[in-house]
């Protein structure tokens, strides 16, 4: 009897349940109040207050959080036409949102007096660089995975949920340092890390362990939240060594020089 439970939880496929939709819109919710929480004093109180680019690129992200909200209802109402129409918009949508978002980057940096001395970008500032690069590149990967298994609907969905998490450091990072100093004090002198974001990067990693763990012990298969806990780790990494390769380096100069 045990082994026949066993080979069913080995063969059952991946579902979308109810379950699933409904966690995914509490997580989708949960994820515009945090982006709501870290951008508000510098941009949703007052959404005129920036200019050019940067409001641009608050307007593209904050469209991709409510589109994902959307997204979820949609499903959960099962208003399937009108789901893969907004799906088509996000072919566009994300896109343009990964370019801002680069560009906002190279040409905000440079404002930043910390990360550079006399004139030159500090180990720091590459490492800002390089993960603005990785977040970016995993942001949009987790995306293509999303829409290549669009005929799946587990799977994509499972994906789909992910895409936010690459660039979420963005606000964590303004609610720690402006609401748990505290914290953010002692994770970067007490501990040393390099940056807030890796904070953020540990809590991000241990969740997707706990949902691999979850999705394993559910099917004994290797599942979408174990390859992207892969995904996250080795981009991570990347962003990480990125000041300490030559090529890389050379490439963020040329970059902010652009």
């Amino acid at each position: 009897m045990e082994h026949e439970e066993l080979v069913l939880r080995q063969n059952s496929p991946m579902k979308l349940t109810t379950k699933v939709t409904g966690y995914s819109l509490l997580f989708f919710l949960g994820i515009f109040f945090i982006v709501l929480w870290g951008f508000w004093k510098s941009y949703f109180s007052n959404p005129f207050q920036v200019k050019g680019l940067v409001h641009v690129h608050g307007v593209g992200m904050t469209l991709w959080c409510m589109m994902l909200i959307s997204q979820a209802l949609l499903i959960r109402f099962k208003r399937l036409k009108l789901h893969r129409a907004i799906g088509m918009a996000s072919y566009l949508v994300v896109p343009v949102n990964v370019f801002l978002l680069l560009m906002v980057v190279r040409v905000r940096l440079p404002t930043f007096s910390s990360y550079f001395e006399d004139g030159t970008l500090t180990p720091g500032g590459h490492y800002f660089l390089g993960a603005s690069f990785t977040d970016a590149a995993l942001f949009a990967l987790l995306f293509i995975l999303a829409m290549k298994h669009r005929k799946n609907p587990a799977i994509h969905a499972r994906y789909m949920i992910l895409t936010p998490l690459p660039v979420i450091s963005a606000a964590t990072d303004r609610i720690i340092y402006e609401y748990m100093p505290g914290l953010a004090s002692f994770w970067m002198n007490d501990v040393g890390a390099i940056s807030l974001e890796l904070l953020t990067f540990a809590v991000v990693d241990l969740g997707l362990l706990a949902m691999a763990i979850y999705d394993w012990r559910a099917r004994r298969q290797v599942n979408v939240f174990a390859k992207a806990l892969c995904l996250f780790l080795a981009f991570q990494i990347a962003a990480y060594v990125w000041a300490y390769i030559p090529l890389t380096r050379k490439f963020g100069i040329w970059f902010l020089g652009i």
